[in-house]
């Protein structure tokens, strides 16, 4: 499964979509909007097998590795 972040803009989220993609965006179908990016790591963790696709320029830092 696909996990987008809130800030993918909808064009994009319904193109991905027309193509066949199970996708599911935080703030809309999991997770709650305004999330911080510190909550996503446990949203990650539950879905092991999702891939996160954000337009956060820092979101993956070495703070949040090794969690």
């Amino acid at each position: 499964m696909i996990i987008l972040d809130e800030n993918i803009i909808d064009s994009q989220r319904t193109q991905l979509i027309s193509w066949g993609f199970h996708i599911k965006q935080i703030g809309y179908e999991l997770g709650e909007r305004g999330v911080l990016d510190e909550s996503i790591i446990p949203l990650l963790e539950k879905n092991n097998d999702s891939i996160l696709f954000t337009r956060d320029k820092g979101f993956y830092t070495p703070k949040n590795i090794g969690r």
